[in-house]
């Protein structure tokens, strides 16, 4: 996957926390119309529906369920980096470990 669509994995994760797009829309500061950009580019990237639109808002498909856990592992790192080199020790006493399957 190309690193690139970084931000639009967020957005996904906002709009399954929210199940709507307007909400995370307000939450993330944007407009719908860029939300539903980003939404539709990664599903494009990665070849599969993320959402199912219905009267109340939208709900996971089976492809957005599968990429939920990983969009949230994606946002556990981010808050750690931001944790261990922002929020907490300077970063010149942060390490940073980067394991692989």
């Amino acid at each position: 996957m190309d690193a690139h669509l970084l931000p639009d994995v967020l957005v996904f994760l906002n709009v399954a926390r929210c199940g709507s797009i307007t909400k995370a829309a307000n939450r993330l500061n944007m407009v719908q119309s860029n939300v539903t950009a980003r939404i539709k580019k990664l599903e494009d990237a990665l070849g599969v529906t993320l959402l199912r639109r219905h009267a109340r808002g939208v709900k996971l498909s089976s492809g957005g369920e599968a990429v939920l856990p990983m969009a949230m592992r994606l946002d556990a790192v981010l808050n750690d980096l931001g944790y261990a080199f922002g929020r907490g020790k300077p970063a010149k006493e942060a390490s940073l470990r980067v394991g692989a399957i």
